[in-house]
């Protein structure tokens, strides 16, 4: 068979340009990968607001502080870092007031897109008190368990000479609170996630498109495609929450500063049991910690009404002012199942404020009761 004259430079041209079309066609997606880059290196050369930038490590037990003059990305809001350390405006350093610091995690830092420095819960309780007779700190830090709360107040609070402070901490501790072979494995990343051009792109049609308005079925789908969540809590985690509390009650007296425990706000129901048990805005408030897939509808009611029952017993046998802050139950007040909206701050400020003024002056709080009284109000919560 006579091959035709030409053929083969032909199919060999033709080799060629595949080749080198091949060629471009890496090196454009080389070069975009680059920029990319660049253009991620250029924004963190920036300072911008940034998780990592505005926390930083100390020597003692505290997990991380705030760095002063920094901000904090906060659901939405940058949260500004004062020289103490706390989010909020400077203190007052000209006159001597009745210091109030507020302890707690993100439920008192405040974290909610319409929640800014001036909308936290303790700013609220500031504007509500007498400002010729009192000043507020926010003392909440996003993250804390009620041990780090603990440990925060021992190496930090303390030299903040406090005259009163209100306690609301024992949520974050839910991460403890269910045996470690039932929590939910995180999703495994994606091998574009490692692409800057990617992520840059991700996130420039993120601005584009809105999200898709809520659909109550559509989530209730999404969920039960998820593994069974764990309904079991551990008894171990509660005790020991109960007795870090017990803890930084007693030390908040040993410093002169009058405590005042507060119950979390909480819109769950004793009807909660699974997804469909939901109205469409429990469900739709409550849809980001469901998706983690680390408690059921019933293991968070569980688990916030136990918290309150502990929060409660502490109160009633250490004789501390307690707040009830598990009285605000509207839906409408919470941006997701922990975290309290600009309104919800403000109504938990109105709950807390009248114990603060009946607070006594620093150094006159009585001796805590002895251990053997063991006088519990468990009768107020039901058993879960």
């Amino acid at each position: 068979m006579t091959t035709a004259p030409g053929s083969s430079s032909r199919r060999l041209s033709t080799g060629k340009k595949g080749a080198f079309a091949t060629l471009v066609t890496v090196v454009f997606l080389v070069g975009l990968e680059s920029s990319a880059r660049v253009i991620e290196f250029v924004r963190s050369m920036r300072a911008g607001p940034s998780v990592e930038t505005a926390l930083r490590a100390r020597d003692h037990p505290i997990r991380f502080e705030l760095t002063p003059g920094r901000g904090l990305p906060a659901n939405g809001q940058v949260a500004a870092i004062n020289s103490l350390g706390l989010r909020g405006a400077e203190p007052d350093r000209t006159r001597r007031r009745v210091r109030v610091l507020c302890l707690g995690d993100s439920c008192t830092f405040g974290y909610a897109p319409d929640v800014t420095d001036q909308a936290s819960y303790p700013a609220a309780l500031g504007r509500r008190l007498d400002l010729n007779r009192f000043e507020t700190l926010n003392g909440g830090m996003p993250g804390f368990g009620s041990l780090d709360v603990l440990d925060y107040f021992v190496y930090k609070g303390v030299e903040l000479r406090p005259d009163v402070v209100v306690i609301l901490a024992g949520w974050n501790d839910y991460a403890r609170a269910q045996p470690l072979d039932t929590r939910a494995k995180p999703a495994p990343r994606s091998p574009l996630d490692r692409s800057a051009f990617f992520r840059l792109t991700r996130e420039a049609i993120r601005r584009q498109y809105r999200p898709p308005p809520f659909d109550l079925t559509r989530e209730r789908a999404r969920l039960a495609a998820l593994p069974v969540p764990t309904d079991r809590l551990d008894d171990t985690v509660f005790a020991r929450t109960e007795r870090v509390l017990e803890d930084l009650v007693r030390l908040c007296r040993v410093h002169g500063a009058t405590p005042i425990l507060v119950t979390y706000p909480n819109f769950t129901r004793d009807e909660w049991s699974n997804a469909d048990s939901l109205t469409a805005p429990e469900l739709q408030t409550s849809l980001s910690y469901l998706l983690g897939g680390e408690l059921s509808p019933r293991g968070w009611r569980r688990f916030a009404t136990r918290t309150n029952r502990l929060i409660l017993d502490v109160a009633v046998r250490e004789e501390v002012p307690l707040v009830d802050g598990s009285s605000l139950r509207d839906v409408s007040l919470f941006h997701d199942i922990c975290h309290l909206n600009a309104r919800g701050c403000d109504a938990l400020a109105r709950l807390i404020a009248p114990a603060v003024e009946k607070s006594p002056p620093r150094g006159s709080t009585r001796r805590p009761p002895p251990r053997s009284n063991r006088a519990t109000a468990g009768s107020v919560f039901s058993v879960l």
